[in-house]
């Protein structure tokens, strides 16, 4: 979470979590920002060039999904909010969003199984892809992939990047509780691998949570540190290694990884650990500072200064976690950012804002031109 970056307001991790805190209990929604200079009010391009890496869409077709599989909320209590395309422009120009790169939230399409989640992929995926025909320039797209089927996995790759021309996948942190890492994943990443794709992990709620959690939806502790596990999985397998075409972009400053990465690094060559990275603790660390990490929800000092650690500000992206952002403060989260912008130099602006993005999608550089 986080909030306004300025001297008169609370800025740690726990004024962020006391600020929503008063939210819930007054029910009150944080001020409006002010619109970006740049940007304009309603329908149409802002012309400013900020990308927002961490944008969900939420198709009529995946709400139906989940309530026919049993599930008002979402990851241990979470409710899907209401989303609409027409709201999502509205809130891009109001924050002078040029380009959002939408994908599936958690917990993706693996809420089914078998033939109804190679359906549903292609279904989400689809519609994907008509919003961005509908709002030309203005949506990026990563598709979903019906993970454990590998078959069909392999095959909505393909359609994703050939006929879709879809700029990523998105994948959940664990797949049913089998972290990315698992040999029987090895052709997905292999194919994802040879066409040099961006595969941006979203965090998922662990399996066998129970009383770990501590009776709090999943976000709040597990999915920072569901983004560790994954990303240790690939690390570990060396399948990040053997796979070095692939572009990885963690959400929310890569959770919990920056404050594990020394401790990480340091127990990778212990021999009780199998598998473990052939290039030990350097190994590790050339890939924490390889992997891309956007700042959804995380645009306050302490997570940049964590990420500074660990990597450089060109594998730093701009990201809102809309929608479901709204009721923790996504206006805050915004004028947050603005406030750290304001204090790197014009290069590293750009970088966070646009650069970056346009590195790891170079298509949408005719969206910002147009």
């Amino acid at each position: 979470m986080s909030m306004s970056w300025q001297p008169a307001v609370d800025v740690s991790r726990r004024g962020a979590m006391s600020l929503s805190s008063r939210m819930l209990a007054t029910g009150s929604q944080p001020p409006e920002a002010a619109p970006r200079p740049g940007g304009r009010q309603g329908a149409g391009r802002c012309g400013c060039g900020r990308i927002d890496t961490h944008a969900h869409y939420i198709p009529a077709r995946y709400r139906t999904a989940l309530s026919d599989a049993g599930l008002a909320t979402v990851d241990g209590g979470v409710p899907l909010p209401p989303w609409s395309l027409a709201d999502h422009v509205a809130m891009m120009d109001r924050h002078g969003i040029d380009v959002s790169v939408l994908s599936l939230s958690s917990p993706g399409v693996q809420v089914l199984e078998g033939r109804p989640a190679v359906k549903l992929a292609r279904a989400v995926n689809d519609e994907g892809a008509a919003i961005g025909a509908e709002h030309p320039g203005r949506f990026g797209l990563f598709i979903s992939l019906p993970l454990p089927d590998v078959q069909a996995s392999l095959e909505e790759i393909d359609y994703g990047f050939d006929t879709l021309k879809a700029d990523g996948v998105v994948l959940m942190t664990n797949i049913r509780g089998r972290y990315l890492g698992d040999p029987e994943f090895l052709p997905v990443f292999e194919a994802l691998d040879r066409r040099g794709a961006v595969v941006y992990l979203h965090p998922t709620a662990p399996c066998g949570l129970g009383t770990a959690s501590l009776g709090m939806p999943a976000p709040v502790i597990e999915f920072p540190f569901d983004t560790v596990r994954a990303t240790v999985s690939l690390i570990y397998s060396g399948r990040l290694r053997t796979c070095p075409n692939l572009r990885l972009l963690l959400s929310h400053a890569g959770g919990a990884l920056p404050m594990l990465a020394s401790r990480i690094a340091a127990m990778s060559g212990l021999p009780l650990i199998e598998p473990r990275p052939a290039g030990g603790a350097e190994e590790v660390r050339a890939q924490f500072a390889k992997i891309y990490y956007d700042l959804a929800l995380s645009a306050n000092p302490t997570a940049l200064g964590a990420l500074r650690e660990i990597t450089t500000l060109d594998h730093v992206t701009f990201g809102t976690d809309y929608p479901f952002s709204g009721s923790l403060g996504l206006d805050r989260h915004v004028q947050s950012f603005e406030a750290i912008k304001a204090t790197l130099p014009p290069e590293d602006q750009t970088r966070i804002e646009s650069g970056t993005a346009l590195d790891l999608f170079p298509r949408l550089r005719t969206f910002l031109a147009g």
